[in-house]
């Protein structure tokens, strides 16, 4: 654990690490999320979703100590020209989760993403971070203020009441907001 906490911060202080390094503390993250069981979540981005989703979930990992990944056989992340909520109303992305029917509890998630949003809703990394939240704590309602709000408000960092949101669910092993740019 020592080594893990050791590791989180370094790279939350530098930013960036050498393969071998990364591989060491993304080992130490996975020995936490198998050990917890719910402790983090796959994504698989397409190639138009791939650098922000590699970044969000790097991002997400150190704020909530949990393996939070990209790699095949995650939850897709699709980028398409324009994202639309249930009711057809045009969104920022969205984050669905529909149960395949005769699977009890079992669920498929996919998050969408716009190419074409609008403007108020800010940069296409702050969308993907806030629906990379939704899949984290499928079910939990928008925060009132910050990363989660229902409306992009400008906040682009994983604030307190994000956190606060993701690890009612996310069995988190850290808490660590990021801090305002």
């Amino acid at each position: 654990m020592t080594r893990l906490l050791v590791a989180l911060a370094a790279l939350a202080l530098f930013g960036c690490a050498d393969d071998g390094w990364r591989a060491e503390w993304e080992s130490d993250l996975a020995l936490g999320a198998q050990a917890n069981g719910q402790c983090g979540l796959r994504f698989t981005p397409d190639a138009g979703a791939l650098d922000i989703a590699d970044s969000g979930a790097t991002r997400w990992s150190l704020a909530t100590g949990c393996l939070v990944t990209t790699d095949e056989g995650g939850i897709p992340i699709s980028t398409v020209e324009q994202a639309y909520d249930a009711e057809g109303n045009q969104v920022c992305g969205t984050t669905e989760e529909n149960t395949i029917q005769g699977a009890e509890g079992i669920a498929v998630v996919v998050i969408e993403i716009g190419r074409t949003a609008k403007a108020s809703c800010g940069t296409r990394e702050r969308t993907l971070l806030h629906e990379i939240g939704h899949a984290l704590a499928p079910g939990e309602p928008h925060t009132e203020s910050g990363l989660m709000a229902e409306r992009a408000n400008g906040t682009d960092t994983i604030d307190e009441s994000a956190l606060t949101m993701i690890c009612k669910q996310l069995a988190c092993e850290a808490f660590n907001p990021e801090e305002s740019e």
